[in-house]
């Protein structure tokens, strides 16, 4: 476990799309070499898209803007 390594950006992606579940969704991606990991939402991400995170039950929520 790297706790506390710094890594680099190796590149930018702009307006990256991809789906969580079916929901589509558009960002700007940094590329890091991380190994297993697909992706890492941060929580500027989840801040925008109002997510809410249940550590306990191991979840995510996406609430839609209509609720």
């Amino acid at each position: 476990m790297d706790i506390g390594t710094k890594r680099s950006v190796h590149h930018w992606v702009r307006s990256c799309a991809f789906n969580i579940n079916g929901m589509p969704t558009l960002t700007h991606v940094n590329v890091l070499h991380l190994g297993s990991y697909s992706m890492i939402l941060g929580m500027d991400w989840m801040f925008i898209h109002r997510i809410k995170v249940d550590f306990y039950d191991k979840a995510i929520e996406f609430l839609y803007d209509d609720g």
